[in-house]
């Protein structure tokens, strides 16, 4: 009767048990949902939004360095006031074509609506300048011809006697029964191409191609073990693309220095949208903290402890849905542009000095600069020619310009200026430009000098900021507990 009755009190205490321990599953795998979802919303939105705001820090600088640029360049030149909304589009023309990844997502368009205005027949070509190839090598000069001597010269074979048998000779199958083994051809040597073009970027209407790549592919899956079954919704990308082509049709810097911050609003918006919508995916599968504990999502590895609902066992399936975000972290850094690199650090002078040079070369290139030759009497009695000015198409003279392009660095100065301020820790300072024109001595006053400008302003590559130059790949860190919990 007594053993009956501890058989029964066992199975009670038993099933109490088996119920606690379920209870218990059950209270961590919702408390292993709610981990991964604030990780998501919480950690990670945090750092996609900061990522965005670094960028937008970084591009503010890029506007603000053109309207200093900009400013220099019409303060040289005294353009009346009709000319104000050309010269904005030509700084914003610059800052696409020196603004490199960072402003991809609306390059293209500001390239396609004033490429035209600013170079003319050669926008619409895929190829609008072209640079010396550095690594380019000459062919090697063929061989001289073989000498084909006169029959006199030439060797005779010596003839068989008579009487005297010819060497036996080998015998040789017909062509058709013969067979014949391919040459290996050998591999083609690789040439470099004595020039490099410089390609505009291709305008690309429905922004498939880059917007995603620089915000984020919030249309993408996650990696496997992080999300579930479940399709997360994709954010609407409508007003993100209104506010990029608003800023392509920016008439003035500072409407584009507006239109940015707009972007940057929406950005940080869809990304969060983006990332909600991630998250749900968890939140809303009822099975996925079950699973978690059960082993059933790659790449977790179960906990070896006794008790599986204990403070270790919590803290063992907190780090590895950690591990699992981390692998999703490292692979949307190779993919967006934006969330995998920092901006690089770039000094102020030089860049401001980079985007008023190209600035100068888009204005002279569109000024096509000629000499006028003086009349002179002298000319009769045989003395040289001189010349009177250097104009362009507005009738302004030449000398003022060179000048500027002397004191940024394009034209070579005298020995004693190079030296100066080529100097490692002056050049830093001063922002002075890499020397492209070394055969103009004083006042440009000779065809010469003028072809040299005019060819400068129209090969000229941009200097600096484009493609990574602007940004550097940025160390992925470990999230870790309190990021979460924050």
């Amino acid at each position: 009767m007594g053993d009956e009755k501890y058989k029964t009190l066992d199975k009670k205490v038993n099933a109490t048990n088996s119920r606690v321990a379920d209870l218990e599953r059950k209270v961590l795998a919702d408390n292993l949902k709610d981990y991964a979802y604030k990780a998501i919303t919480g950690a990670v939105g945090r750092e996609y939004a900061n990522r965005l705001a670094a960028w937008e820090v970084h591009l503010n600088s890029l506007v603000g360095y053109a309207t200093t640029a900009l400013k220099r360049h019409q303060d040289l030149i005294d353009q009346a006031k009709e000319d104000k909304r050309r010269d904005d589009e030509m700084a914003m023309f610059v800052l696409s074509m020196m603004g490199g990844a960072a402003l991809s997502f609306v390059s293209g368009i500001i390239q396609y609506r004033l490429g035209p205005k600013f170079l003319g027949n050669r926008s619409s070509e895929t190829v609008i300048r072209q640079v010396p190839n550095p690594k380019y090598v000459p062919p090697t000069p063929l061989p001289p011809a073989p000498v084909i001597l006169p029959k006199a010269a030439r060797t005779i074979s010596p003839v068989i006697p008579p009487g005297k048998l010819a060497p036996p000779r080998t015998p040789t199958l017909p062509d058709a029964a013969r067979t014949i083994s391919p040459a290996t051809p050998l591999p083609k040597p690789r040439t470099e191409p004595q020039f490099l073009d410089i390609k505009r970027e291709v305008f690309d209407p429905d922004y498939s191609k880059v917007l995603g790549k620089v915000f984020g592919d919030m249309g993408s899956k996650m990696v496997a073990g992080v999300g579930t079954l479940l399709p997360a919704a994709r954010p609407s990308d409508a007003k993100l693309h209104t506010a990029i082509g608003t800023v392509a049709s920016s008439t003035s810097l500072k409407m584009f220095e507006i239109n940015l911050r707009n972007v940057w609003v929406e950005a940080n918006a869809r990304g969060a949208t983006g990332l909600q919508n991630y998250a749900n995916t968890i939140s809303n599968d009822v099975n996925w903290g079950d699973n978690l504990l059960a082993g059933n999502i790659p790449g977790v590895t179960p906990y070896a402890g006794k008790d599986p609902t204990s403070r270790v066992a919590e803290a063992h399936y907190y780090g590895e849905i950690r591990k699992m975000i981390d692998k999703q972290r490292e692979q949307w850094a190779k993919e967006w542009f934006y969330y995998g690199n920092d901006p690089a650090l770039i000094s102020e002078n030089f860049a401001v000095n980079a985007l008023e040079t190209e600035m100068w070369a888009l204005w002279i290139r569109s000024e096509e600069f000629r000499y006028t030759m003086k009349q002179s009497y002298m000319l009769n009695y045989g003395g040289k020619p001189s010349f009177d000015k250097v104009v362009g198409n507005s009738g302004l003279k030449i000398d003022r310009f060179a000048k500027r392009l002397l004191d940024l660095g394009v034209i070579e100065g005298n020995e004693f200026l190079e030296q100066w301020r080529r100097n490692s820790s002056q050049q830093a300072v001063s922002g002075v430009q890499p020397t492209e024109i070394t055969n103009i001595y004083g006042d440009v006053d000779t065809p010469e000098e003028v072809q040299s400008i005019n060819e400068w302003a129209g090969n000229h590559s941009p200097k600096i900021l484009g493609g990574r130059v602007g940004s550097m790949p940025r160390t992925i860190q470990a999230l870790n507990h309190t990021d979460i919990r924050a």
